[in-house]
């Protein structure tokens, strides 16, 4: 049953919280109760209860998380499509393959489990912002239009123009491109253009000839986006283009590395050496 916590003063921003996950509730709860300008309207645990709680209680903002059972988060959206004055929403989840579309029709902002009190910050900042300047109807032009992309997932996505998404986050594959976040804008890196890939913690690097991206992304993950035909796995953090490899070389019983057309090394691991070989139409043995 969703909670509805001691009432606050009125000329607050009003938030709920949707998470199926009672600690993430609580950490959201108590960064919000953290701002006296703030008034968490009720917490929810999942859908069901915040399609009820939308439909009795005036709410500013919504941090929604997306993967819950019964109703997920976008089920919760679709339940305020005919709202003349819809809530904003923030999605807080642990998952970033809805992001773009969320960022192209005008969502809030997108908070990746696990982030900081800072991060945190920035988004309710953003929020406030929002509502300042934008008016109620152009945001329920926006969620309608978030709505009928859902409804259409092979159809084409919107202006970038206003994209606001998170420092380093990963976009899914748009066609043959990448959709990365510089700054205050969103670039598309081709697919053709990577060079290589490495992983880097909790990051993958992206590497071509004109400059360097990072995103939030693991190098499995980016690797069956990519496709295993265009990029060859030569070690556990490295990804290549196979049509930049130029040449192998080892050296005094040292490892094996692919050279590729700009002159850059990359280490083979001895575990993927061998289909590293094949793939390059060399016999086993050749190193």
């Amino acid at each position: 049953m969703a909670e509805h916590p001691p009432a606050r003063p009125p000329d607050v921003l009003r938030a709920l919280v949707v998470d199926d996950e009672p600690t993430a509730r609580r950490v959201l709860v108590g960064l919000l109760e953290s701002r006296p300008d703030v008034r968490v309207v009720a917490t929810c645990a999942n859908g069901t209860e915040a399609v009820a709680v939308l439909a009795a209680e005036p709410v500013d903002v919504v941090f929604l998380d997306i993967r819950m059972p019964g109703l997920d988060g976008f089920d919760v959206l679709d339940s305020l499509g005919s709202e003349s004055e819809p809530p904003l929403i923030v999605f807080v989840t642990a998952h970033d393959e809805h992001a773009v579309r969320a960022f192209e029709v005008g969502a809030v902002d997108y908070l990746l489990k696990p982030f900081d009190d800072d991060r945190f910050a920035a988004t309710l900042d953003r929020v406030q912002a929002r509502l300042r300047t934008n008016p109620r109807a152009v945001l329920r032009r926006q969620l309608q239009s978030l709505l009928a992309s859902l409804d259409d997932p092979e159809g084409e996505a919107g202006s970038v123009g206003a994209l606001s998404a998170p420092e380093g986050r990963t976009a899914a594959a748009s066609g043959r491109r990448l959709a990365v976040r510089l700054g205050q804008r969103v670039e598309f890196v081709e697919v053709a253009d990577i060079d290589w890939v490495q992983a880097e913690n909790y990051y993958v690097r992206l590497h071509t000839a004109e400059r360097e991206y990072l995103l939030r992304d693991t190098l499995t993950r980016l690797e069956g986006r990519l496709g295993q035909d265009a990029f060859l796995r030569v070690h556990r953090s490295a990804l290549v283009r196979v049509d930049r490899v130029r040449s192998l070389r080892s050296q005094d019983g040292g490892p094996t590395e692919v050279v590729l057309a700009d002159g850059t090394a990359v280490r083979v691991s001895r575990s993927r050496k061998a289909e590293v070989l094949r793939r390059l139409g060399l016999p086993v043995r050749e190193l």
